[in-house]
């Protein structure tokens, strides 16, 4: 099967659904499916066309166009996309929901192949009107498919007739090779992993962190990854007289990623919506405590007082004393880590989702065969 993968964002660009995509792809390839990818420029001068691990990527500059509202860059880019279609004849278009999916709305008659949308993280803000851009893509999606049951759940009940052809689809990641170090609360290191943006929540963990040092003054807190907000974040920890107890760490390799959370006491995720973030996986893979906002498919994971601490979004006052138990009861926060790591080889294994997804476009294609009266195979 010819699938055209489309993601705002890929590699070398790090993020959950970059990483994600990265290691699905390829075990697609292993089972048969060719498969090219539709993606971005964003800030980086890559090729239009490159291969990537023998994968076809193909950039173009949707945001460029996008940003500045230039209709007459759009309308090339369209050509281009459908020039693309009907080269390349995907038997189905995976879509993961995003600005640039706009594109492939427009593109849609040049090569007619049924559409499967990932719906990821999506703010309420996006629900509040039934004539939104999310409205018409999910309307013209032949199935759409989240990462959560309470992301399926935001969806149904935004456009219910979604829900004869919806579904979840939970990520799947490989276990690190990295064996998971037992977490170290000597010198407590509080870790927050992610794109530097309102939507992680990374302030309010600013906030919370500083009303615990001097409970607990040995603490410290490491802010890795980099983002629209990365300024105000080192502002505020100035603000707060604690930025000599945080440390802002850039961007991290993917690879890197298991050693970083190896190095943590535990892991914060105070974001403010959530599909289910790949942090949380990658936290739970290596044994550490979670304590996380219970919005969206975070519960799916994280089970309070279980696998980790769930609190309310936004609440300072939540998070500084969920942290503090943790600290407090090392004993039950290093269960909770083991308890995690258990759950996620429980129901994120890397070989359930390539199977679900496997199995997905195969049903879609086929259902869209007997729609169109086409049974060849």
């Amino acid at each position: 099967m010819r699938i055209l993968y489309w993601i705002d964002l890929y590699s070398p660009h790090v993020g959950g659904v970059e990483v994600f995509s990265a290691k699905l792809i390829p075990a697609l390839q292993k089972l048969g499916h060719e498969v090219a990818i539709v993606t971005s420029h964003r800030q980086f001068q890559l090729a239009d066309k490159s291969l990537d691990n023998n994968i076809p990527v193909y950039r173009f500059n949707f945001w460029e166009a996008l940003e500045k509202r230039n209709l007459k860059q759009s309308i090339t880019i369209c050509k281009q996309i459908a020039q693309l279609k009907q080269d390349f004849q995907p038997d189905l278009v995976h879509l993961h929901f995003g600005a640039t999916s706009y594109f492939h709305l427009q593109t849609m008659k040049a090569y007619l192949s049924p559409t499967l949308t990932t719906i990821h993280a999506v703010p309420s803000a996006s629900l509040s009107s039934p004539q939104s851009f999310l409205y018409k893509i999910l309307q013209n999606s032949d199935w759409v498919n989240t990462v959560s049951p309470q992301g399926l759940d935001k969806m149904r009940d935004y456009i219910p007739e979604i829900t004869p052809h919806s579904s979840v689809v939970y990520y799947g990641l490989e276990l690190p090779n990295l064996h998971p170090k037992t977490p170290c609360f000597d010198a407590p290191t509080l870790l927050c992993l992610g794109r530097l943006v309102p939507q992680k929540g990374f302030d309010v963990a600013l906030d919370a962190f500083a009303s615990l040092l001097k409970r607990f003054p040995q603490i410290r807190l490491v802010i890795a990854g980099d983002g629209s907000e990365k300024t105000n974040l080192i502002n505020q920890a100035k603000e707060l007289g604690i930025e000599t107890a945080v440390d802002f760490k850039g961007l991290v390799a993917p690879e890197k990623v298991p050693a970083l959370l190896n190095e943590a006491t535990m892991v914060l995720l105070p974001s403010r919506f959530e599909g289910l973030p790949l942090v949380a996986l990658q936290a739970a893979q290596m044994s550490r405590p979670i304590v996380a906002t219970n919005v969206d498919g975070l519960p799916k994971l994280v089970i309070n007082q279980q696998t980790g601490m769930l609190i309310d979004k936004d609440n300072v006052t939540a998070l500084s004393e969920a942290i503090a138990f943790c600290l407090e009861n090392p004993h039950q926060a290093i269960k909770m880590g083991k308890a995690a790591r258990e759950r996620f080889q429980e129901i994120f294994s890397m070989e359930s989702c390539v199977d679900n997804y496997d199995a997905l476009y195969r049903q879609i294609i086929q259902k869209n065969k007997i729609k169109s009266g086409s049974f060849a195979e």
